[in-house]
């Protein structure tokens, strides 16, 4: 398996969250019987445990609670939107944060912001880039503790994927 990036994986001893792993080596198999055996698998998570949580959805604006006292790094995504859009973070602990993206005139579909891997791009066969038009203050947004509003400019229908982490 030559996939190097990181992949959702659960496990029965944490129900209802789930980690990121990297598939690191080939099945090593031990044979103990005729008919049986155990077979090993080797993977490399990152050290963040995360809630297996509904996306939250809504049109223009979607209200999010982050449950944890970590800050959350979410995936968020925009179905159609025109012109420099503008993504307004709005909460009690971090006031009114603006970030902008795209040009003039240029219609974007099926845009994906993925906070964590700090990528913004248009979800296509051949996804478009839309990093080079992005106008965010030195970093990609997060979701601090408690109540947070997200408001985009033209009102496109949102979908947010929080990420929230125990650790």
């Amino acid at each position: 398996m030559e996939d190097d990036q990181y992949h959702r994986l659960e496990d029965s001893y944490h129900l209802g969250f789930y980690r990121e792993a990297a598939y690191l080596e080939a099945f090593n198999f031990t044979h103990t019987a005729l008919r049986g055996g155990t077979a090993t698998i080797t993977f490399s998570c990152k050290p963040d445990l995360y809630f297996d949580a509904m996306p939250v959805t809504g049109t223009g604006s979607v209200k999010l609670i982050n449950p944890t006292r970590l800050r959350a790094k979410p995936v968020i995504r925009l179905d159609a939107v025109t012109g420099v859009v503008s993504l307004i973070f709005q909460s009690s602990t971090d006031g009114s944060m603006t970030y902008t993206f795209g040009e003039a005139d240029q219609s974007y579909q099926d845009v994906v912001i993925d906070c964590e891997n700090m990528r913004i791009y248009e979800d296509k066969t051949i996804p478009n880039n839309l990093f080079s038009m992005c106008n965010f203050p030195l970093e990609f947004p997060s979701l601090p503790t408690g109540v947070c509003t997200l408001t985009v400019s033209g009102s496109p229908k949102i979908t947010v994927e929080p990420r929230w982490r125990s650790r």
